[in-house]
């Protein structure tokens, strides 16, 4: 299970700053969160966090899953360009 912990983390820390990705181990480490369900829990619970975060700052987030992007990476750039040129 702790295998599959890194592998998330590294999967996650492909999306976000790697800072994020120390800071997460920091306090997992720091709290000494031993299970891979609480660590999972807790990972997510910091990106939802950091992601409301950045939308109170006023920034606009547009997100895809890595299944989208490998399936159909064109569409997804596609998509964000749109966004882009789209009137306002």
């Amino acid at each position: 299970m702790e295998k599959r912990i890194k592998k998330y983390l590294e999967e996650k820390s492909q999306e976000i700053a790697e800072e994020w990705r120390y800071t997460c181990e920091d306090i997992i480490e720091s709290y000494e969160i031993k299970s891979p369900i609480e660590q999972l829990f807790f990972i997510e619970f910091q990106y939802i966090k950091r992601e409301r975060d950045l939308i109170n700052e006023g920034y606009k987030i547009m997100r895809f899953s890595g299944r989208e992007i490998v399936r159909d990476v064109e569409k997804c750039v596609e998509e964000v360009i749109d966004y882009f040129l789209k009137p306002r």
